[in-house]
Order: structure tokens, then C-alpha cells, then sequence
């Protein structure tokens, strides 16, 4: 829906963090694996515009990683990794989260509640959007089950 939508300004950047991660019973490498994997095989199945359908994933998204460690028995570890990406939110950082964005829509803060409100118009009036049409839909599902 967002490539419907929205213009493309740049690649949107898909933050997958998995946390509790322990490299002594995992395999990180298997698991982006896996991830990607099954975002691509979502990908191939989803209703896309024409100027989409021959392009994959990769053309609209940025796939980034985020492991940390288990948050009771590595607490430590956890505060630092978690104090690392929360540092990488900053404009400042080396590594800003958000490097790759060109074009920035900088909403004024007078604005914000307005531009909230077009965007929450547009999930109501879009019926691939209507979350609360589907979460109506799902409690009548989950009834019938």
C-alpha cells in the first residue's frame, strides 16, 4: 500500500531487531537468512502496482539487523547495545539510523497533529488499509474458530 500511495522518495529502512540473542545457540547468519527469505517470498505474493511488479524488495527497502543479547541473563550487554542504537537516532552519530533518506518531510510541530490527521484519513478511506475493518473482521474469525 505505501508504494500505491505514497511517493518513493527514497528506500524505507526495515529496523529488524531480534533480541535475547545468544550466538553460542544461534546461528545469526541462518536466521537473516530465514528473515529475508520469507520477506521475499511475501514480496513475490502481494498485489503490487505495475511500476513495481518487476522490481524486488531490495529496490524499496533497506534491511538492517539488530542483535542484542539477552536482556536477564546478559543485562550488561543488553543497557550498552540498547544505549548503541538508541545513540544511532541522533543526527549527529557516525552511524545515523537514517543516513540513507534524501528528502526529509520536516512537519513543523504546530503541524504535526494535522498531518497525523491526513495520514489516519487516508488508513480510514483506504479499504486495504482499514485496520480497524480488519481487526472487526479478525475478532469475527477468532469467534468463529
Amino acid at each position: 500500500m505505501n508504494l500505491k500511495l505514497f511517493q518513493q522518495e527514497c528506500s524505507k529502512k526495515i529496523l529488524i531487531v531480534l533480541r535475547d540473542f545468544d550466538e553460542n545457540y544461534n546461528d545469526i547468519k541462518k536466521i537473516k537468512e530465514l528473515i529475508l527469505q520469507d520477506i521475499y517470498n511475501i514480496w513475490g505474493e502481494i498485489k503490487k502496482p505495475d511500476s513495481a511488479k518487476d522490481k524486488g524488495p531490495e529496490h524499496f527497502f533497506l534491511f538492517e539487523f539488530c542483535i542484542l543479547p539477552h536482556k536477564i541473563y546478559r543485562e550488561k550487554d543488553w543497557d550498552v547495545k540498547v544505549d548503541e542504537l538508541k545513540a544511532r537516532l541522533d543526527k549527529k552519530h557516525e552511524n545515523y539510523l537514517f543516513n540513507h533518506v534524501t528528502n526529509a518531510k520536516n512537519v513543523p510541530a504546530d503541524g504535526f497533529s494535522r498531518y497525523c490527521m491526513q495520514i489516519w484519513d487516508t488508513i480510514i478511506t483506504q479499504k486495504d488499509l482499514n485496520i480497524v475493518l480488519f481487526f472487526v473482521k479478525y475478532s469475527q474469525v477468532k469467534k468463529k474458530c
